[in-house]
């Protein structure tokens, strides 16, 4: 609740406990006030049951917040009376020692103002009669458009992540909200192109919710923010041209930014509300957004190679460009684009030494596995294995996976529910099957990785569920082959070939572009796509009916278990009608498939 601009000082009940006349004035003055969305401190409605010493600081509180002090009363005896004295009597003696500035008047009934206490008698007073009620509302609502807009001092503000005003019980929509009045008050004709829309950033936001931190006070009104997203190669070419058009951004395309690597980052809006002081907040938050960078950086292994800010005032560009972004181009429907270039030579060092320091490490990293992949080639081991780990990492991102990545890598504890009990021993499988195909790429990786295979390796085999999935299904390595619990072997390279093939189809549903697709081969198999999307939805269908055929050449090195799978899985496939359509397009493809 905003601090209370009036306070209605009125003797509530007479000596019979009834409620007097003067509360009855009182109310309506509260009802007008209250309508005209003035907050006003009004006993009956605003406090309620309190015992004396809550009661006498609840009143206090309020004396010293409102600007406005209105005396009730039908007699002298109720304007005279211990409280209501004590109430207009301390608020005026306050304004007369220059502690605050504020208005003292009298709303009457039934009294001479020449029978008012001598300090009433001298001050503003109004009588009730028809229109009275408006007339010193009017009064009240002119004198504090007079009153200078208060500041809010940053020491009652603090900068929390949305993550943690979930903890408050804010969530993304509630602080978007808050966001748009924010910007109303920052800046003047913005288009709707730009600002968007609540719900459109909630939905973004609440994705990656430790990219989004606020402006806070204790009573949970927000004063600035910045997010971070992520932009395709797509957006970042129409961002370094000016013609990104944010309304355009929604939550179901944005870039993973829990995905180790580099990325393409958007830093939104880092702005603080006027009414702030502002220097502080503005570095508290600049503070913020860099330990977020770090954090990022350091734990998940994400990394930006450019970040772009669209600038809306001088003041904002002079405040990124101090910290090492450059000017990039004019946005073509409001303000200037800039960009970091994130280099930890150069510009970096600009935004935070640490940051740069921990940067170049990356940056040398990276060099050195390039270095790596070029030293086997040939072989293009590394590139197998870290095909095979990113899709586990990339596992627990989806929906239907999310809730289990608890039970694992060292996870103690089961699910309690049957399905999930019943998916977590299928991801179990999947992870010990990529753990096998890992470890016979290890011979030709480099020893790095192949450090860290076995720390993960170990954790994933303590985990409770894994260990669960063990009972069912037994598997051990005997040199190059893979020997099942049974006596069957198989073909180590055969394997990696068929399951690098297979992670191919995998990876191309994930992609942004894509996803919206992947409805017509699963879930809509007995629809066609729209006309406008039928010539991708074709190629993707050769794509993966051409991935059958060079699978098909592996089945005879695989043991069963795979074959049937594959088979099922294919028939499915080929059952959908874009792929009926393919086929009947393609005679040649018909002929390869089912010969």
């Amino acid at each position: 609740m905003d601090k209370f601009k009036v306070f209605l000082s009125y003797k509530n009940s007479g000596d019979d406990g009834k409620k007097t006349q003067d509360a009855v004035m009182a109310e309506d003055l509260y009802a007008e006030l209250s309508r005209r969305g003035v907050e006003t401190f009004y006993s009956n409605r605003t406090i309620g049951q309190l015992g004396e010493a809550q009661y006498k600081m609840a009143i206090d509180d309020a004396l010293d917040e409102a600007y406005v002090l209105v005396a009730v009363g039908t007699s002298v005896a109720n304007l005279n009376s211990n409280w209501v004295k004590y109430e207009w009597d301390s608020f005026y003696g306050d304004i007369l020692s220059g502690r605050k500035d504020g208005q003292v008047l009298s709303y009457i009934d039934k009294i001479n103002v020449l029978d008012l206490p001598r300090t009433l008698r001298h001050l503003q007073s109004y009588y009730r009669q028809e229109g009275s009620v408006a007339e010193v509302c009017d009064f009240i609502c002119n004198f504090l458009k007079t009153i200078p807009e208060e500041k809010v001092s940053s020491k009652d503000c603090k900068v929390l992540s949305l993550t943690e005003l979930s903890a408050r019980g804010i969530s993304a929509l509630d602080a978007e909200k808050a966001f748009a009045q924010n910007d109303k008050n920052i800046y003047e004709g913005m288009p709707p192109e730009v600002a968007g829309t609540p719900e459109q950033w909630a939905g973004i936001i609440q994705k990656f919710p430790d990219y989004t931190s606020v402006v806070i006070d204790d009573d949970d009104r927000i004063y600035g923010n910045y997010s971070v997203m992520g932009l395709t190669q797509k957006e970042e070419k129409l961002m370094a041209q000016g013609e990104l058009i944010d309304a355009s951004l929604n939550a179901k395309s944005t870039v993973n930014l829990y995905k180790p690597g580099f990325h393409i980052g958007y830093l939104l809006n880092l702005s603080v509300d006027p009414i702030l002081e502002s220097s502080d907040m503005y570095d508290a938050l600049w503070d913020d957004f860099i330990d977020t960078l770090k954090q990022a950086a350091v734990e998940d292994q994400v990394f930006f190679s450019k970040i772009y800010y669209k600038a809306f005032l001088p003041e904002h560009e002079a405040r990124v460009a101090a910290r090492g972004f450059r000017f990039c181009c004019q946005d073509k429907l409001y303000g200037n684009v800039y960009v970091h270039d994130m280099d930890p030579e150069s510009t970096l060092f600009a935004l935070d030494q640490e940051l740069a320091e921990i940067y170049s490490k990356a940056k040398t990293k990276k060099h050195s596995a390039r270095s790596g992949v070029k030293q086997i080639q040939e072989l293009d081991a590394l590139t197998a294995y870290m095909d095979l780990w990113k899709q586990l990492e990339e596992l627990f991102y989806l929906p239907d996976y999310c809730r289990l990545k608890k039970y694992f890598m060292g996870g103690k504890g089961i699910p309690q529910n049957t399905m999930e009990y019943k998916k977590g021993l299928a991801v179990s499988e999947w992870i010990r099957d990529n753990l096998q195909y890992s470890e016979a790429l290890l011979p030709f990786i480099p020893e790095e990785q192949q450090s860290t295979y076995w720390k993960v390796r170990d954790r994933i085999y303590s985990s409770d569920i894994v260990q669960d999935s063990i009972k069912h299904y037994q598997f051990t390595t005997e040199d190059d082959d893979i020997k099942l619990s049974d006596t069957s072997h198989f073909s180590v390279k055969a394997l990696i070939t068929f399951a690098h093939i297979w992670m191919d189809i995998d990876r191309l549903f994930m992609l942004p572009e894509l996803v919206d697709y992947k409805q017509y081969f699963y879930e809509n198999s007995d629809k066609m796509p729209p006309e406008e999307d039928l010539y991708i939805c074709e190629m993707l269908t050769m794509r993966i009916l051409s991935v059958f055929k060079i699978s098909e050449d592996q089945l005879r090195q695989l043991p069963i278990e795979y074959t049937e799978s594959y088979y099922n899985y294919k028939d499915m496939i080929c059952s959908s009608m874009i792929a009926q359509h393919v086929i009947a397009k393609t005679p040649f493809m018909r002929r390869e498939l089912f010969k």
